[in-house]
């Protein structure tokens, strides 16, 4: 997607932080962005700087994000891009990080994706093409003390 002037670009965790840098460059390019989050009050008050879509989103569940992407069709008429972002770091020793946060680290960073990928794909074939972008880390590659979870 060399041109983004009037491409439609879902963002997942799009409320804060890289999401919300995404989202903004996107719009700013021209794109018409969808951002999806956990923190829907949040989400709404990023949008409102580029007038973009804000949905509340579950990247963990199947139907959060049928539901993500099916809002955004029914706003936009189509998904041309994805961007896989939402993501959690847990930091600390692992024998000192809950069992249930490591797997909730899983399940945001590593299903969440895969959800979305699963999602997205047969409705960008539909629509004739599009971009899939998963975002990740450099602590992935380089990993500083206290990340061995992550």
């Amino acid at each position: 997607m060399s041109n983004l002037s009037g491409k439609v670009v879902a963002v997942t965790g799009g409320a804060r932080g890289i999401g919300e840098a995404t989202a903004k460059a996107l719009a700013k390019a021209g794109a018409r962005v969808a951002i999806g989050d956990l923190d829907a009050d949040l989400a709404a008050s990023s949008t409102e700087a580029y007038g973009g879509l804000a949905l509340p989103l579950d990247v963990t569940s199947g139907e959060s994000t049928t539901a993500f992407l099916d809002k955004v069709e029914a706003e936009f008429g189509r998904v041309d891009g994805l961007v896989n972002n939402a993501g959690i770091m847990v930091i600390g020793p692992h024998l000192e990080v809950p069992l249930e946060a490591q797997l909730k680290q899983l399940d945001i960073n590593l299903r969440g994706v895969v959800l979305g990928c699963h999602e997205v794909a047969p409705r960008m074939v539909r629509g004739g093409g599009g971009q899939i972008v998963n975002i990740a880390s450099l602590a992935g590659r380089i990993p500083p003390p206290g990340s061995a979870v992550y």
